[in-house]
């Protein structure tokens, strides 16, 4: 069973201001050699490639949609779909948003194509996001290892097909 999953307009709006500024780099790199010294120059270039290869590398990891097989959970990317097996699972439910409240983005991606990477709230701990929106959270408990938020268009379809 599968679930779609759509980007909230706050990551719309990160992503839109990211490309327009990497862009803009690589237009005044081009145009820049006539207006900027060499310092200058080589440091746009650097920062414009730096701004583009995130760019990309969070395009191929972020998550396109949700779907439950065989009782375990995978997360399709464009690179290497991420599996998490039911003999992990602990339990899957829909945190409360107590739990959820004020999280904090330890070494992830903050709206760049959605929101990826390691997160911690005071409730819950660390924990591994592969969301493309800020609600709809549904909350994969594992054994012995980080829980995994997941944001499902449709989180109480997602929960009911699991308990199915």
């Amino acid at each position: 069973m599968e679930f779609t999953l759509s980007r909230d307009k706050f990551s719309m709006i990160i992503t839109s201001i990211v490309i327009a500024f990497a862009l803009s780099g690589a237009i005044t790199f081009y145009f820049g050699e006539f207006i900027m010294d060499n310092k200058a120059h080589f440091a746009l270039l650097i920062s414009s490639f730096f701004i583009l290869i995130l760019c990309v590398v969070f395009f191929l990891y972020r998550p396109l949609k949700y779907s439950i097989e065989n009782g375990n959970i995978r997360i399709s990317r464009m690179l290497g779909d991420k599996i998490i097996l039911k003999d992990d699972i602990k339990a899957v439910r829909i945190p409360s948003e107590h739990d959820i409240a004020w999280p904090i983005r330890t070494f992830g991606n903050g709206g760049l194509f959605g929101y990826t990477g390691r997160y911690y709230t005071k409730h819950i701990g660390s924990m591994i996001w592969f969301c493309s929106r800020r609600n709809n959270f549904i909350l994969i408990e594992r054994n012995n290892k980080l829980p995994i938020v997941i944001s499902p268009d449709k989180n109480k379809a997602f929960l009911k097909a699991w308990q199915d």
